[in-house]
């Protein structure tokens, strides 16, 4: 999980300079200190939540099982822009651009 982080970290960090990116990872108490130093050996610079009493889908009990859905873009407002992982294919990708030049044109006008 770290160097799957770390790997689109250092791809887009520069390219979406404006743009923060947030993980939360569902783990156990048991794994949270491995989980911890596997994330600080990457030097993960963005910001990661580590779940171990499963708020997340406490929470959000409607949260959908299929892992495409748990990726999501999400503006200063709280909006939802997209769901899906941008990063997961070239269609993703030109979607979530898409999306951020959107938004930074929304931006621009206030």
């Amino acid at each position: 999980m770290a160097s799957t982080i770390a790997n689109k970290e250092t791809k887009y960090f520069d390219k979406y300079e404006n743009v923060c990116f947030m993980y939360i990872i569902k783990t156990t108490t048991k794994e949270k200190e491995q989980v911890y130093r596997d994330l600080c050996s990457k030097r993960v610079r963005d910001s990661v939540f580590l779940d171990t009493e499963n708020a997340l889908l406490k929470s959000n009990p409607n949260f959908p099982d299929n892992s495409l859905f748990h990726t999501f873009v999400i503006n200063n407002n709280g909006e939802v822009l997209m769901v899906g992982d941008p990063f997961l294919n070239d269609r993703m990708e030109a979607l979530f651009n898409k999306v951020i030049e959107n938004e930074k044109k929304k931006q621009e006008r206030i």
